[in-house]
């Protein structure tokens, strides 16, 4: 399948593991409409990332469609938790936010 060489280029750029995302109510992974996979890339948290370069070196695999990072998008992120609270995060923009102190979400 064709998501094994982008799955595989994730890890070895970035570390940590990306993951196809299975279905839950259907047998296999998730389609899309397009009949595209979804990989979810758990990010390695001791590493610094600057999110604009990885958006951009995602987005220059051959398979990767579009990321689901939204650089310069926003000033406010809103991170729902596992316990059910809210993690707000505000600045000037959402490039601030490194994200590796929030882990647990």
């Amino acid at each position: 399948m064709a998501f094994k060489p982008v799955q595989t280029r994730i890890q070895k750029l970035f570390g940590g593991q990306a993951i196809l995302r299975e279905a839950v109510s259907k047998m296999g992974p998730v389609v899309t409409d397009n009949g595209n996979f979804l990989l979810d890339w758990k990010f390695d948290t001791n590493k610094q990332y600057y999110w604009p370069d990885v958006n951009v070196q995602l987005s220059q695999i051959p398979g990767i469609v579009d990321t689901g990072l939204f650089i310069n998008m926003t000033s406010r992120i809103y991170i729902g938790n596992l316990n059910g609270t809210v993690t707000k995060l505000e600045g000037k923009s959402s490039n601030q936010h490194t994200l590796n102190n929030i882990s647990n979400f």
